[in-house]
């Protein structure tokens, strides 16, 4: 079996959405690693949600708190 701080790749699925009723964005950062045990199982973890603050959504303000939040887990060298 491999554990998941020893595959190979990850998947990163990232979402930013607004909550209705207080108007604050989150940015959510998932990652699916994928490996398959003895009983076939596929692992995934929600890394962070995060307040996205008051930044536009744009692609760069995006980039920066993605890359925070890949440099905090190590998947991503510092920036």
């Amino acid at each position: 079996m491999v554990e998941p701080q020893e595959a190979e790749s990850v998947s990163l699925i990232v979402d930013i959405w607004t909550n209705d009723y207080t108007h604050m964005s989150y940015i959510d950062v998932r990652v699916h690693v994928f490996w398959v045990d003895l009983s076939f199982v596929m692992k995934h973890q929600s890394l962070a949600v995060r307040h996205f603050g008051t930044e536009r959504h744009t692609a760069e303000n995006v980039a920066k708190a993605l890359r925070n939040i890949l440099n905090q887990y190590v998947l991503m060298p510092l920036m």
